[in-house]
């Protein structure tokens, strides 16, 4: 188990589990198999094992045909990226196979499948469509906030929903003075929104519910409290439902419906199986939409010999052995060649920082020990060579986010639009959240990452401008921003202005600051100049010293 969650009551979707129980490769409630695929290899962790892979609405099983305690579960909500790689499997030689990045907390793990039936081409096709359908069907699973609940003032109902309540006039207690609005009880979740702004509203389904209870609020008297889930970021939701007997009966309702959700609960992924693959079944077999898996019984007794978190892990400890060395001249520089999918373009592209983050909790790249003793001999020369300075962010304080502060659920709302592509919408939302706190420095450094992603680069800098004013140059926030304003500058045009940007981004400790930084800087780019000429001699046979008898 790699989940941090370890009370969480669905896990299947959220989780990567080796060498399970059989009981726990059953199908739980609402869990239904999509797909089962025969002929199966687990490539990366058991090459030349023969095994059978079920696809369900939740995720994806292998199990090994000789030795069946040697099983995987892999949530369709951990999976980063779905795509083929070409390997050398034992059982098939050469071929195209499903490769599976996966994350579940700061942990990556990597899989990689292939079919030994050439005749089936179903496996990527199977697992890619599925998940498509889960990634769409997240409505059914997820807290949702600010979401677009509504279409031509219609409420969109999702697939098998029934609304059940109506009540007008619920407050919404998440600020001081309230928000009156609409709450809509339906089979799968509740919904509040607001009476003067539609936008303004929130989708909880009763799988991401952890209590419903009433308490007693010293503003606002008796209240309806929705706790959410961690997985869905343990917000606390209260609502003023009047006059009291109506209170107790939508609690009544809420937590019936929520026991019948527990107990057959509707995920939503609907997937229609691929006619017309090459090797699909005949006479329409296939088995989508089953609620049985057939595994066969297993000595619980039988020990598995493995170390799974060494074999799965990313590029961690199966990484046996070093890539050959290549010289790049535009770098002068001579480094481990890169791994199959990376260019030297791609490594060095300046991308917006990442928004995926939680309010005061800064995105931290982490960077090999031998490449921070290079960058320290370069910003301090004279260090002892190969020590590592401590970061100068130590000691900084973060900014201090108030739990109730009204900005925050605004900013989140604000970053799940922009990741979702909405970015109108995103820069709507996080100038909601300045309006109600605009002192608040990492809101104006989230705001200049959106107008970077619509091309407003002067209004970026305006922006960033402000968020260091408001930090007084200290801190994360103001590290990145002098490390965003150092991009913005760049593409202007401005290589000194960006230079300078960096510099000070690196002196408040952010890496990536570094690394521009030491691109820009003149001094390692003479130092790579006479690194050229040197390995220009070496590979002419000349002595690098000028020894006109050559190398000896």
């Amino acid at each position: 188990m790699w989940s941090d969650d370890e009370d969480e009551i669905f896990w299947e979707d959220k989780d990567v589990r080796f060498d399970v129980s059989p009981k726990d490769l059953q199908l739980r409630p609402g869990e239904e198999m999509l797909e089962k695929l025969e002929h199966i290899e687990d490539t990366k962790g058991n090459s030349g094992e023969k095994g059978i892979l079920i696809i369900s609405n939740l995720r994806i099983m292998w199990r090994s045909v000789t030795h069946p305690k040697i099983n995987l579960s892999i949530g369709l909500n951990t999976l980063l990226s779905i795509t083929t790689k070409t390997v050398n499997s034992k059982l098939r030689g050469i071929t195209e196979a499903l490769h599976l990045l996966t994350k579940v907390g700061n942990v990556r793990f990597e899989f990689i499948f292939t079919t030994i039936w050439p005749a089936d081409a179903r496996l990527i096709a199977c697992v890619t469509d599925i998940h498509k359908a889960f990634v769409a069907s997240r409505a059914y699973r997820d807290l949702k906030l600010r979401t677009s609940l509504f279409h031509n003032r219609q409420l969109k109902l999702l697939r098998k929903e029934e609304i059940l309540d109506k009540i007008s006039g619920v407050w919404n207690l998440s600020s001081d003075q309230g928000n009156l609005g609409i709450l809509i009880i339906t089979n799968i979740r509740i919904i509040w929104y607001s009476a003067t702004n539609e936008q303004f509203n929130l989708s909880l389904p009763y799988l991401q519910l952890a209590n419903v209870t009433t308490k007693n609020s010293q503003r606002f008297g008796p209240a309806l409290v929705l706790e959410c889930a961690a997985s869905s970021g343990g917000y606390v939701l209260g609502f003023r439902v009047d006059p009291e007997e109506k209170r107790k009966e939508v609690l009544q309702q809420i937590k019936a419906l929520w026991d019948v959700a527990l107990s057959n609960p509707v995920f939503g992924v609907q997937y229609t199986p691929v006619q017309g693959i090459p090797g699909f079944p005949k006479g329409n077999e296939s088995i989508a939409s089953s609620s049985v898996v057939d595994w066969e019984e297993v000595d619980e007794a039988t020990p598995v010999a493995q170390d799974a978190y060494a074999v799965y892990y990313a590029d961690g400890s199966g990484h046996t052995m070093d890539r050959p060395p290549v010289y790049d001249e535009a770098l002068g520089l001579a480094f481990e060649s890169l791994k199959d999918g990376f260019t030297l373009d791609s490594l060095w592209e300046v991308h917006v920082c990442p928004l995926k983050k939680m309010p005061g909790q800064p995105v931290k790249a982490n960077f090999p020990s031998n490449d921070d003793a290079v960058l320290e001999a370069i910003f301090n020369p004279f260090a002892p060579l190969g020590e590592v300075l401590p970061p100068e962010t130590e000691g900084l304080v973060e900014e201090t986010v108030n739990e109730n502060d009204p900005s925050t659920p605004l900013q989140l709302a604000a970053i799940q639009a922009a990741e979702e592509g909405r970015t109108a919408e995103a820069e709507v939302l996080i100038g909601q959240a300045i309006s109600e706190s605009p002192s608040r420095a990492a809101l104006y450094n989230d705001r200049a990452q959106m107008k970077q992603l619509r091309g407003d680069l002067q209004g970026a800098l305006d922006d960033l401008d402000v968020a260091l004013r408001l930090s007084e140059e200290h801190g994360r926030v103001a590290a990145q921003a002098y490390s965003q304003k150092g991009c913005i500058l760049r593409r202007q045009g401005d290589q000194e202005g960006a230079r300078k940007c960096f510099e000070e981004g690196a002196k408040r400790g952010n890496r990536f600051a570094r690394m521009q930084a030491v691109q820009m800087n003149p001094y390692a780019a003479m130092c790579n100049k006479m690194l050229h000429d040197v390995m220009e001699c070496l590979r002419e046979g000349r002595d690098p010293s000028g020894n006109a008898n050559g190398v000896h």
